[in-house]
């Protein structure tokens, strides 16, 4: 990495793959050595929704039109634990078929130049909004070991490359990750290398994501930032989220759950309550409900979602 830290940074420094500190914390902030870019328009609702499409054209469809249906966009991810069988771009040309605005990720995770160029290409032939560019999720920091694993680039090279190619850029950024004192600055070096809009990792209570939103505008940001909402409907449901490094939920959430007698139903006010703080700040120009919501299958988490979306807009 050239533009570090990635968003996976542990308390304390450490490195989220290797027991060893991590080689950007301590350090001045790497500054874009490209051409600096200024950020365009995208046109998107305030609700961006986490899309995990499951391989089964029937049960995404059904989800997509519910999504549709809510006037939402969806998030696309690029994850380790994606099923097999999930083309990324086909996904990417089945969410925008299907009426819904689609930020589309691309991790510098084992991709050639030639084949992030293709999938970049496919991706805007497709229609998507955007492309959220991110280092990526590193197996060794949830899963196994995986020594083989490369990493040919990073989020901050991948927002030059889908600018060069003429798409619309999404970045993201971890404001409770460790530098947090330099997580802002990294932000508008990333507004500089060609990023259109930002998309903020889960990083604590309302007032943290609020304060890191003017920080970074003070500094010069001028990305709409889509500030996280973690969507809990059980002890499951969070510790899902939790077991991500560099991310951080509300301590007020997390106990709040483990003593809730109904956690799905204090899940959804927990998440209503934040998106609607959120949006009335004036800070944020969107909400990004992400999270696995429920066990109930994908059809259900839209479901969820929705519930959430209808109940701050009622």
């Amino acid at each position: 990495m050239r533009y570090g830290p990635c968003g996976g940074v542990r308390t304390g420094g450490g490195c989220e793959v290797v027991d060893e500190p991590c080689p950007f914390v301590g350090r001045p902030l790497v500054e874009w050595a490209g051409t600096e870019l200024a950020p365009r328009a995208i046109e998107l609702p305030r609700f961006l929704v986490d899309h995990r499409p499951t391989g089964d054209d029937r049960v995404d469809r059904q989800v997509l039109d519910d999504y549709a249906a809510s006037g939402v966009a969806v998030l696309l991810g690029d994850h380790l634990d994606d099923p097999p069988a999930v083309d990324r771009v086909a996904a990417a040309e089945r969410t925008v078929d299907a009426g819904v605005p689609t930020i589309a990720t691309i991790t510098g995770r084992d991709r050639s130049t030639d084949e992030r160029a293709e999938m970049i290409d496919g991706l805007l032939a497709a229609g998507v909004a955007a492309v959220l560019c991110v280092t990526g999720d590193h197996p060794s920091a949830r899963f196994t070991a995986h020594p083989d694993v490369t990493f040919v680039s990073e989020g901050t090279l991948l927002a030059g490359e889908v600018r060069s190619r003429g798409g619309r850029v999404a970045v993201a950024e971890s404001p409770a990750a460790e530098p947090t004192r330099q997580r802002a600055a990294r932000l508008v070096e990333k507004q500089r290398a060609g990023a259109d809009i930002a998309v903020l990792n889960h990083s604590g209570p309302v007032a943290d994501v609020i304060a890191f939103a003017e920080q970074a505008s003070a500094l010069g940001c001028r990305l709409p930032m889509y500030a996280p909402v973690p969507v809990m409907t059980d002890l499951a449901s969070m510790a899902a989220l939790e077991q991500f490094p560099g991310l951080t939920i509300a301590d007020d959430a997390v106990n709040a759950m483990h003593t809730s007698s109904d956690p799905f139903s204090t899940g959804l006010d927990l998440a209503v309550a934040m998106a609607g703080e959120l949006l009335g700040s004036g800070s944020i120009a969107g909400v990004n409900l992400s999270g696995v919501a429920t066990s109930g299958g994908a059809v259900e988490r839209g479901r969820v979602m929705r519930r959430v979306v209808d109940a701050v807009t009622a």
